[in-house]
């Protein structure tokens, strides 16, 4: 997906312009999803739970009986993949897709994890 840069008149800086479909599909991850199962070869906590927020974070949180771990980084969807960048500034683009209204899949390099609306 190509963006599209306008110049302003005044100050003449550009400013990206996101596609109305791809602020359509970052609408549909917002929310808390939680895992559902895996295929391939990826390593993820059964006990993960991801909350995507409007203002582009995404908030891992894994749960086990005694201890319970965060971590926040952002998040930017572009068409058909999404844009995952820590704190430490290590980005990392995942395909994705959405099979129902309450389901999607992250797509790495043919390993696929399931995650359902909690």
């Amino acid at each position: 997906m190509k963006l599209v840069q306008l110049q302003s008149r005044r100050d003449k800086t550009s400013i990206p312009v996101i596609p109305a479909f791809s602020l359509d599909t970052a609408r549909r991850f917002l929310g808390r999803w939680k895992f559902l199962r895996s295929e391939g070869n990826v390593e993820i906590s059964e006990n993960i739970v991801m909350e995507f927020t409007n203002n582009g974070r995404l908030i891992y949180i894994s749960e086990s009986d005694d201890d319970t771990q965060t971590i926040d980084v952002s998040y930017q969807v572009a068409s058909e993949n999404i844009l995952i960048t820590t704190n430490g500034e290590e980005k990392e683009y995942v395909k994705f897709l959405f099979p129902t209204q309450n389901t999607f899949i992250f797509d790495y390099d043919g390993s696929k994890v399931w995650f359902e609306r909690a």
